[in-house]
């Protein structure tokens, strides 16, 4: 399974330690391109943030660019995560939006996008990146959002939905799957979550020890088998087989060790094995 192409969180949150470890295993394993393809994340502030709650930072934008093309050095993409679901025309000028996807523009790097209005927007401006579309979207119709996009994640909960993926025939490579979600499949508030979440962003609300957050469903109500959507290595591997390339790795709002032992599990251990049995 040499050619997943998989995506990591936190990116610019958890700069350091990521880099670093892609940095170590590269070397300690001799390998001629890093264990993952692409990372994912955005710098706070920014009115198109979407996914998670916006965070405040001190690293101003050219920290974040300098990091970002710290990463495309290294053949590592990356994208951002502008998954507002409110966006209008008005928001389309705003500066800082731009400023950094004008110093970021490669073909290397994507945008990861819940707004058609959005989307069109940066097809025409920055023709370079490609666009992603996000699980905010709480869109099924995978056969009409790969019309539009050059990526779309699967909603979590069709993980297990082999059939559903088998349909989309030549579009199974351009799908990307959400290994380890841990919300309830097919939550019933995912969309007013995720247009909270972008109202405060749009507002620039910054979240202070999660005062105002709306709580998340899946942390009030216990749902029988909730988790049943967190694949297992060898449920990737199944999905490898039917076709799907892109895998995806959340945690941008936890720690980075999570993010590193996540890397641990889905990626390095099952290579470890692979080159011992070769």
């Amino acid at each position: 399974m040499h050619d997943i192409k998989w995506t990591v969180g936190g990116g610019l949150r958890y700069y350091r330690a990521i880099f670093h470890y892609l940095l170590e295993k590269k070397k300690l394993y001799n390998l001629d391109r890093h264990l993952i393809d692409s990372v994912y994340d955005s710098p706070h502030g920014l009115i198109w943030n979407g996914g998670r709650e916006p965070v405040y930072s001190e690293f101003c934008l050219d920290d974040y660019i300098a990091m970002i093309k710290a990463f495309n050095k290294e053949g590592i993409g990356f994208y951002f995560t502008f998954s507002n679901l409110l966006i209008k025309n008005k928001h389309l000028s705003d500066d800082f939006c731009n400023y950094v996807l004008e110093n970021t523009e490669d073909d290397m790097n994507g945008v990861i996008i819940s707004s058609d209005i959005l989307r069109n927007y940066i097809r025409k401006k920055y023709p370079k990146f490609k666009i992603k579309a996000s699980t905010c979207i709480v869109d099924r119709d995978y056969k009409k959002l790969l019309r539009k996009y050059d990526i779309v994640v699967l909603q979590h909960g069709d993980n297990y939905n082999h059939d559903l993926i088998k349909d989309l025939k030549e579009g199974i490579p351009r799908m990307e799957v959400l290994v380890n979600e841990t919300c309830p499949p097919f939550c019933p508030y995912q969309k007013k979550h995720q247009e909270g979440i972008s109202k405060r962003n749009l507002e620039k609300m910054y979240i202070i020890k999660h005062r105002g957050v709306i709580a998340c469903y899946a942390k009030v109500i216990k749902t029988k088998g909730e988790y049943a959507n967190v694949l297992t290595v060898e449920d990737v591997k199944k999905l490898y087989n039917l076709g799907v390339r892109h895998f995806k790795l959340q945690g941008r709002d936890l720690n980075p060790q999570f993010i590193i032992d996540t890397m641990d599990k889905y990626i390095e251990r099952p290579l470890a094995e692979t080159l011992k049995n070769s």
